[in-house]
């Protein structure tokens, strides 16, 4: 429940943490990310794809930390993330044993050219 995710975050928080995302939360046709920051307890949604990729969490990941590290904010590298990922598994369908082998994103990669992914 949304509760159990809010409380699971701020223990972690309470570890140390700066700011917790948590990923992957499904709900219904929705997947959430979850963000407590130093604002407070949000949740970003995108559809739910019906099928799932390896490789998928790294590439949030990786997404994700490129946004920051170009200096965008929290909530912009979190949506940039939450864009491509879901692109690039659909791109990867028409890719030869994808579900097997993961997604396949490198051929999108000039998509994050600024640090975030452009307009899907």
């Amino acid at each position: 429940s949304c509760d159990d995710i809010k409380k699971l975050a701020a223990g972690i928080k309470a570890l140390g943490a700066k700011n917790v995302i948590i990923t992957g939360i499904e709900r219904g046709d929705k997947l959430f990310n979850c963000i407590l920051d130093g604002s407070g307890y949000s949740e970003r949604a995108v559809r739910l794809l019906p099928y799932r990729m390896h490789g998928t969490g790294d590439l949030f990941a990786s997404v994700f930390v490129g946004g920051l590290m170009t200096g965008h904010s929290l909530f912009e590298s979190v949506d940039s993330a939450a864009a491509f990922v879901p692109f690039a598994m659909e791109k990867s369908q028409s890719y030869e044993d994808a579900h097997r082998r993961g997604v396949c994103f490198e051929p999108y990669l000039h998509m994050l050219a600024g640090g975030l992914c452009k307009q899907i």
